[in-house]
C-alpha cells in the first residue's frame, strides 16, 4: 500500500512538472500573430465596424496569465465623421492563475495608456455609440443553441468570487471628445487619469479621477464599497467629492442597494456656494437667458436628499438657495410613464424682475414715440389705424398636450414675498391638483394691505384647451401699488374687484376667446394730478388755464367700473365716478385682439363751487372727452359738440371773439385734464 502511494505521488509530481513545462514552454512556440486576423474578424462582425489590433501582442500563462498589446482601435462610421470611435495606445494586465482555481482573483497589473473615445450625436438624434450590426435569420436548430448559451450565461452570472485583490488599476493620458450637431456643441476632456487603489470585495475602493475640461481642472476623489462577494448584490457605500472648473464642489454620500437585481438608492448631494454664471463662463457658455440684473445667478448652493428606485423617487427635506432666495423641496415622483408627482415647495423671497429679460431699447423708443405727443384738439378726427386692423392669420405651432393628459399632479407652494413688475405680494399659497388633463388651482395672497383670491381651472382633454379664472380682491391700497408698477401717482384709494373670465384655445386664440364679466370699485380715493374745482372755476370764469404751483388732486367717494368681456372685447356701459363736485360717466369698448379703443368719458360739475373760489351755482357743466385710436397710439380729444348748448350758440352769434376765447379756455382745461392723468405729454 505504501508503494502504491509512493508511485501515485510520483505520478502526480510528474504530471505537475509536465504541466508546468507546458505552461512555460508552449507560449514560446505559439505564434500569436497568426490568430490576430481571426480575432479582428470576429470582433468586427460582432460590433458591425472595423476592429484592429497592433502587431505587438504578447501572452504569458504562468505563473501569471498576462496580456499586453501596444495598439487597438475600432472605427467610427463614415456618417459620424470617420476616424476612430475608440482607440487604446497600450494595454497590459496580469492575473495570477492558481488562485483562480479557488475563485480568488489576484491582479497585480491593469494599465491602459492613451485611450481615446469619440462620441457623436447627429442633427437627427442618431448616435455613434449604438452598435448596429447585420442580423441574419437563425438557421434550423440555431434557436436551441442560443437557448443553451443563454442558460450557460445565466450560470456564469451566478458565479461568485471568494476574493478579489487588485493592487492598482490605472488609466492615463485619456481623451474623450463629445460632438452634438443638434445643439452645435463640442466638449473635450483631455489628460484623463483614473486610478483605483486597494481594489477588493470587502474593503472600500479608493477612486481618483482627474481631467481637463475646456482647459479647466475636473476631478473626482473618494471611495466606493465594499462591493461584497457577490458584486451587484447587497449594499454599496458611496463617498465621493467632485471639484469642477475651480468653481463647483459637490459632495456625494449615500448607498446603493442591489444595483444588479432590485436597485435602490439613498443619496445626499451637497454643494457649497458657487456661481452658476462663472461656472458657465469657464465652459465658454452663457446663461440661456439675458437678465435685467447682471448680478443674478451669481450665488447658488444646495443640499439634496434623494432616495428611491427606478419606479419611485423622493426628494425629502432638501434646500436650494439662489442669490437671496431659499427654496425648500419635498417631492415624490412615481409611475414614471405618467408621471405621478406630489410636490411641496417653500420659497422665502424672490424678485422676479431681476431675472426677466432686460427691456429692449427699441421697444422703449417706440413707446416714447407713440406716447410723446398724442393729438388733443377740439373737433379732431381720428384717422384710420392700420395697427387696429385684423392681423393676418398665423398658423400657431401645435402644442402637444399629451404629457399634461398623462400627468398626475398634487402640488403646493408657499412663498413668503414675491416682487413682479415692481408690485410686492406676500404670504402666497398656491395649490394645483390635476389628472387626466383636468387641473384645478386655488391661490391666496396678501398685497398692499389687502388680499387677492384666485380660483382657476384648465382642461386639456381636447386639442383646444379651455380654462376659467375667478378673481376676488379686497381692501387693496392702490396708491403704493400704482407707484411701484408705473412709478406714477395717478390714483389713490382702496380697491375691490370681482372678475370671472373664461377662455379657450392657446396662443393668440386666447384673446379672441375671452368672455366673462367683472367689477372694479375704488372708494375714498383721489385723482392725483388734476384739480377739478380749479378747472371748473376756469371754465366758469372763461379764463385760460393756469399751471398750478403744487401737484393738484381731486378727491372722490367712489369709482366703479363694471364691465363685460365678449370674444376679446372689453365693454363698459356704466363706469362712474362720484365726488362732491364731480360726476363722471364712461361708456365704450377696448378690443383686446385688434388693440383699438372707442371710449366716451363725460365729466360733469355738480352742485356749487362755494368754498372753491366761486359764489355761483355751476350745476351741470360738462367737459366731455373722447378716446380713440390704438393701444400703442391712442388719440384724445375734447368733444365740444356736446357742450355747445343754446346759450353758447347765442353768445357766439352776438360776440364771436368772446366765443372763441371760451372755446380756447375749454381746450386748455381739457388738455390739463389729460396732462394730469399722464395721457398727454407736457410741453
Amino acid at each position: 500500500m505504501k508503494k502504491v502511494f509512493i508511485w501515485l505521488s510520483a505520478l502526480a509530481v510528474g504530471i505537475l512538472v509536465l504541466l508546468l513545462a507546458a505552461v512555460l514552454v508552449i507560449p514560446r512556440f505559439i505564434d500569436v500573430q497568426k490568430y490576430l486576423p481571426k480575432i479582428e474578424q470576429r470582433v468586427t462582425e460582432a460590433a458591425g465596424r472595423e476592429f484592429k489590433l497592433g502587431n505587438d501582442v504578447d501572452i504569458s500563462i504562468f505563473p501569471w496569465f498576462g496580456l499586453s498589446f501596444n495598439e487597438a482601435s475600432m472605427a467610427n462610421p463614415e456618417e459620424y465623421g470617420g476616424g476612430n470611435f475608440i482607440k487604446v495606445g497600450s494595454f497590459e494586465a496580469r492575473v495570477k492563475l492558481l488562485p483562480l482555481l479557488s475563485r480568488n482573483i489576484e491582479i497585480d497589473t491593469f494599465v491602459i495608456k492613451d485611450p481615446e473615445l469619440k462620441l457623436v450625436r447627429l442633427a437627427d438624434g442618431s448616435v455613434n455609440w449604438e452598435m448596429k450590426k447585420k442580423t441574419e435569420k437563425p438557421a434550423a436548430g440555431q434557436e436551441k443553441k442560443e437557448e443553451k448559451v443563454q442558460e450557460q450565461d445565466g450560470a456564469v452570472s451566478g458565479f461568485s468570487v471568494s476574493s478579489l485583490d487588485v493592487e492598482q488599476v490605472t488609466v492615463s493620458g485619456g481623451r474623450v471628445l463629445f460632438v452634438d450637431e443638434a445643439q452645435d456643441l463640442r466638449r473635450e476632456l483631455t489628460d484623463i487619469t483614473l486610478r483605483l487603489d486597494n481594489v477588493s470585495l470587502e474593503k472600500p475602493v479608493d477612486i481618483f479621477f482627474q481631467a481637463d475640461l475646456e482647459g479647466k481642472p475636473l476631478n473626482v476623489a473618494g471611495s466606493v464599497g465594499p462591493i461584497g462577494k457577490e458584486p451587484g448584490r447587497g449594499t454599496i457605500l458611496l463617498d465621493l467629492t467632485v471639484n469642477a472648473m475651480e468653481e463647483l464642489t459637490v459632495a456625494l454620500k449615500g448607498e446603493l442597494e442591489n444595483p444588479a437585481t432590485e436597485p435602490k438608492f439613498n443619496l445626499q448631494l451637497q454643494a457649497g456656494d458657487f456661481s452658476p454664471r462663472r461656472l458657465l463662463e469657464s465652459l465658454n457658455m452663457q446663461l440661456p437667458v439675458q437678465t435685467a440684473d447682471p448680478a443674478v445667478f451669481d450665488n447658488m448652493a444646495f443640499d439634496l436628499h434623494v432616495q428611491g428606485n427606478p419606479s419611485r423617487i423622493s426628494v425629502k427635506d432638501s434646500v436650494m438657495t439662489l442669490d437671496e432666495s431659499s427654496l425648500q423641496i419635498n417631492a415624490i415622483v412615481k409611475d414614471m410613464a405618467k408621471p405621478d408627482i406630489s410636490l411641496q415647495l417653500g420659497l422665502d423671497t424672490i424678485n422676479i424682475d431681476r431675472y426677466l429679460p432686460p427691456p429692449e431699447k427699441q421697444e422703449e423708443a417706440e413707446m416714447d414715440a407713440g406716447t410723446a405727443a398724442p393729438q388733443t384738439s377740439a373737433q379732431q378726427e381720428v384717422p384710420a389705424q392700420t395697427a387696429g386692423e385684423d392681423a393676418p392669420p398665423t398658423q400657431p405651432a401645435d402644442f402637444d398636450y399629451q404629457p399634461l393628459r398623462q400627468l398626475v399632479l398634487d402640488g403646493q407652494a408657499n412663498i413668503g414675498e414675491l416682487t413682479a413688475h415692481g408690485a410686492r405680494v406676500e404670504n402666497i399659497s398656491l395649490k394645483i391638483i390635476g389628472r387626466d388633463g383636468k387641473f384645478d388651482m386655488d391661490s391666496r395672497m396678501d398685497t398692499y394691505q389687502g388680499i387677492i383670491e384666485v380660483i382657476g381651472s384648465l382642461n386639456v382633454e381636447q386639442d383646444s384647451p379651455q380654462g376659467k379664472v375667478d378673481l376676488k380682491a379686497e381692501n387693496i391700497v392702490v396708491g403704493p401699488l400704482l407707484q411701484d408698477i408705473l412709478q406714477k401717482d395717478v390714483l389713490e384709494g382702496t380697491m375691490g374687484a370681482v372678475v370671472d373670465v373664461q377662455f379657450a384655445g392657446d396662443g393668440s386664440e386666447i384673446k379672441k376667446s375671452l368672455n366673462g364679466s367683472g367689477n372694479l370699485e375704488f372708494v375714498d380715493g383721489a385723482l392725483v394730478g388734476i384739480d377739478i374745482a380749479e378747472i371748473a372755476r376756469t371754465l366758469a370764469a372763461g379764463t385760460g388755464y393756469q399751471k398750478p404751483k403744487e401737484k393738484p388732486r381731486t378727491d372722490f367717494a367712489e369709482l366703479r367700473v363694471p364691465f363685460i368681456l365678449e370674444n376679446g372685447v372689453f365693454k363698459t356701459q356704466d363706469a362712474s365716478l362720484l365726488s362732491p363736485l364731480l360726476r363722471v360717466q364712461a361708456v365704450g369698448s377696448a378690443d383686446l385682439v385688434k388693440e383699438t379703443l372707442d371710449m366716451r368719458v363725460k365729466p360733469k360739475i355738480v352742485g356749487t363751487l362755494k368754498g372753491q373760489g366761486d359764489v355761483a351755482e355751476r350745476s351741470g357743466l360738462p367737459v366731455p372727452l373722447r378716446i380713440e385710436g390704438t393701444f400703442a397710439e391712442p388719440r384724445y380729444s375734447i368733444d365740444l359738440s356736446e357742450i355747445a348748448d343754446r346759450e353758447t350758440i347765442e353768445e357766439a352769434i352776438r360776440d364771436p371773439e368772446a366765443a372763441k376765447e371760451k372755446i380756447k379756455s375749454l381746450e386748455e382745461s381739457g388738455k390739463s385734464l389729460l396732462e394730469g392723468f399722464g395721457l398727454r405729454k407736457k410741453k
